[in-house]
């Protein structure tokens, strides 16, 4: 279920990103919004998000603690 949530928010950013990009350069003619990158950004951020996620998982968090008492001593 995380993923598909993951999956549903950052298609909605990317779209709204893709959105302000092209309206603030001026990319794309008046009325004119074209599907398809904002979706590929979308998933390009959903899938950034799950990796960063999993990487972040795999750190051990008793690792970060016998560092910060390392730096202590």
């Amino acid at each position: 279920m995380k993923y598909v949530m993951t999956l549903f928010w950052s298609f909605i950013l990317g779209h709204v990103v893709y959105y302000l990009g092209s309206a603030l350069a001026n990319a794309l003619p008046p009325g004119a919004y074209d599907l398809v990158p904002g979706t590929i950004l979308g998933l390009a951020i959903a899938v950034a998000a799950i990796i960063i996620a999993n990487i972040m998982k795999g750190v051990d968090k008793t690792d970060a603690t016998s560092l910060e008492n390392k730096h202590t001593t």
